[in-house]
């Protein structure tokens, strides 16, 4: 993984750049996104290793799939996606566009003061919990927060936030490990 990100960050920062010289986030997002999610389609994936498919098959083959996903994306990016996306299968780089899109909405959220953060919690989040964490993180933060709701029933109850290297487990589990570890050690 670390690897690929390696690899990955020189086109996410050149995407980013593109992105921010055009104010064309979204769509460079949504390009991204749909490019990922093909990619990751097993039909895809042995394209990409079958030896009779030529790179400029594969170039038409995947702006095509943008064009029917994503075609105001496709009309708005227009010849820089095509290049990117060029540059992409000639490079060899197609297998790795999961970890440009990461990288990519990184930049996004460094670029807008946006902290990204990660919930876990035992079970469903109604809205009005969620929209009660938006508020508190962005409180605690102070900045905007993009977060992503996750359930996890082993944490039998309570919640884990994340955020970069700041973790706070108030999970029940969390809870009893440490109890174990302090009567253990």
């Amino acid at each position: 993984m670390a690897k690929h990100f390696t690899i990955a960050r020189p086109y996410a920062q050149a995407v980013f750049e593109q992105a921010q010289s055009g104010s064309q986030f979204e769509a460079w997002a949504t390009a991204l996104q749909v490019l990922a999610l093909s990619v990751a389609d097993d039909r895809a994936s042995r394209m990409l290793h079958d030896p009779k498919i030529d790179d400029d098959a594969l170039n038409d083959f995947f702006y095509q799939v943008l064009q029917s996903c994503a075609q105001v994306v496709t009309e708005t990016l227009g010849e820089k996606l095509k290049n990117f996306l060029c540059i992409l299968v000639h490079a060899k780089r197609l297998e790795i566009l999961a970890d440009i899109e990461t990288l990519y909405h990184r930049l996004v959220a460094a670029d807008q003061n946006i902290v990204e953060a990660e919930v876990v919690s035992a079970f469903a989040m109604s809205d009005a919990q969620q929209q009660e964490f938006y508020a508190k993180l962005e409180k605690r933060f102070n900045s905007k927060v993009s977060i992503a709701f996750k359930e996890d029933k082993s944490l039998i109850g309570g919640v884990v936030l994340r955020s970069g290297n700041w973790v706070l487990d108030g999970s029940i589990r969390g809870k009893v490990s440490k109890l174990s570890e302090s009567l253990l050690g």
